[in-house]
Parts: structure tokens; C-alpha cells; sequence
């Protein structure tokens, strides 16, 4: 018996780098998140969400990390000065 599965593809494709920067900002976005919760200060927990949140919506490493990095900055920028204009 012959099983072809050519026709199977769920469009799953990571690489080491995705899955790096996907674990890697995912677990600072549930720190961010928490920090954010507990100071209750809005920007960071919206900060937070979008690192846990965005790798599934990047493809390609320059985006994972670029991303990852930008959304870093404004979390730390959010909670340093409490408030959106800084």
C-alpha cells in the first residue's frame, strides 16, 4: 500500500531562529505582562500581549528578531516612564 502525503501541508515550516525568538519573546512578553498587571499600567500589559502574540503573524528571521527587539524597547520604554508620552 502506497500513502502519498504531497497533498498534506498545514504550511508549518519553522526554522531553529523562529522557534528561538518565538521562546524567547514569548516568555519576556509573560514577564512584561505580569510586571505590567501588577503595576497596573496598560501600555506595558498591551506590550507584553504583542510579544507573546506576534511571532505567529512574522515569517522569516529578520522579522522575528526585529520585531522582538522594537516591541522590547517600547515595553521597557512603558515601564520606565509609566505612561505613553514618556
Amino acid at each position: 500500500m502506497d500513502f502519498d502525503n504531497s497533498g498534506l501541508d498545514f504550511g508549518f515550516h519553522f526554522t531553529a531562529s523562529q522557534i528561538a525568538a518565538s521562546l524567547l519573546f514569548s516568555i519576556i512578553g509573560f514577564y512584561v505582562f505580569r510586571a505590567g498587571k501588577k503595576a497596573l499600567n496598560y501600555p506595558v500589559i498591551f506590550s507584553g500581549v504583542a510579544l507573546m502574540a506576534y511571532p505567529m503573524f512574522t515569517s522569516g528571521p529578520l522579522q522575528d528578531w526585529g520585531v522582538g527587539v522594537v516591541l522590547c524597547a517600547l515595553a521597557y520604554h512603558f515601564h520606565s516612564t509609566g505612561n505613553l508620552t514618556g
